[in-house]
């Protein structure tokens, strides 16, 4: 894990910027809790946070495990180098982040 500062905050919007499998590039997720840090396979240790996909998303987010077993989920983990923000929700209002 480098650095102390989370691209993410509890109840963000955010964007899948980086992810080894590629169809999740630019889907949108909310963030819904810390997992803390953990051993993320492909990326050592890591803050990882549990996220959702949105609502309106045409598809959930794909995962790809060694055995070669793929699944599509509508709520998983993420490390959070992997988002970035791109809006808060607070009690239901959106601010775009800046």
């Amino acid at each position: 894990m480098t650095g102390s500062t989370l691209n993410c905050r509890r109840g963000d919007l955010a964007v899948v910027v980086y992810c080894d499998v590629r169809q999740n590039l630019g889907k949108i997720v909310h963030v819904e809790d810390p997992l803390g840090v953990v051993d993320w396979p492909t990326h050592g240790r890591t803050f990882v946070w549990r996220v959702s996909i949105v609502p309106e998303a045409p598809e959930g987010l794909i995962y790809a495990y060694p055995d070669g077993w793929v699944e599509e989920v509508t709520e998983g983990q993420v490390p959070d180098a992997f988002l970035r923000r791109i809006a808060t929700v607070d009690a239901g209002n959106v601010a775009a982040s800046r």
